[in-house]
């Protein structure tokens, strides 16, 4: 196996596991997601700015020159969140309209995690293969705990002057719960309201409601 293809596999599975957060239960559900969403981003922020890292994945220099503008944005606040919430037509649609009442309970989690996981994914295919594999490239991961959190659900992150960034909340056994987030980096997602994103993903029957943004 080649030292990149075996560096793609190793690192994200590395920041699962060195990544962890805490969940006080002192704030709002909201609130929660919200802050873990914001360190998910910041460690993406990190690794779009370090030429290095992005050197580790590929020597493409279109990539490289993506992740260099992504890297040049603010995060410092964001502009407006988005909570995405799938439902089981989103799961039907993406898997073929598969019965999920064909699985096991188990296998309908894992099902329902996989789709929704994909989102980010399909979204950056839209704009080809390097918006794809830079987006991959600056995937984060971190695991928090939170008991008050019984649904997966998608957060969406935008900015004024920077890529808009999805983060994946996958609810866990005993309170954990993951947060994985990849950059938006196709240019024709709006991010402009609620409405005009579910717009956009109208075919996947999502529900999109903005989240507050502490001042």
């Amino acid at each position: 196996m080649k030292l990149k293809q075996a560096v793609k596999l190793i690192l994200p599975t590395l920041g699962a596991f060195l990544l962890l957060g805490a969940y006080s239960g002192t704030n709002s559900l909201s609130s929660a997601l919200y802050q873990e969403g914001l360190s998910t981003v910041s460690v993406m922020e990190e690794m779009a700015e370090n030429e290095d890292w992005v050197t580790l994945f590929s020597s493409n220099q279109n990539m490289a020159s993506i992740l260099s503008a992504v890297g040049d944005g603010d995060y410092s606040h964001p502009k407006t969140v988005y909570q995405i919430r799938l439902s089981d037509e989103t799961v039907s649609h993406l898997t073929r309209n598969a019965d999920l009442e064909a699985f096991s309970d188990t296998l309908q989690a894992y099902l329902r995690a996989t789709v929704q996981s994909s989102i980010a994914a399909q979204i950056n295919a839209k704009g080809g293969a390097d918006a794809l594999a830079a987006a991959s490239a600056c995937t984060a991961s971190r695991i928090f705990f939170c008991d008050d959190l019984h649904e997966n659900l998608l957060y969406l992150y935008t900015y004024e002057n920077a890529a808009p960034a999805m983060i994946s909340f996958l609810v866990g056994e005993d309170g954990a719960v993951s947060a994985t987030g990849l950059f938006i980096l196709y240019d024709g997602f709006p991010t402009g309201s609620a409405a005009e994103i579910q717009q956009f993903l109208s075919s996947l029957n999502v529900e999109v409601t903005e989240v507050s943004v502490p001042a």
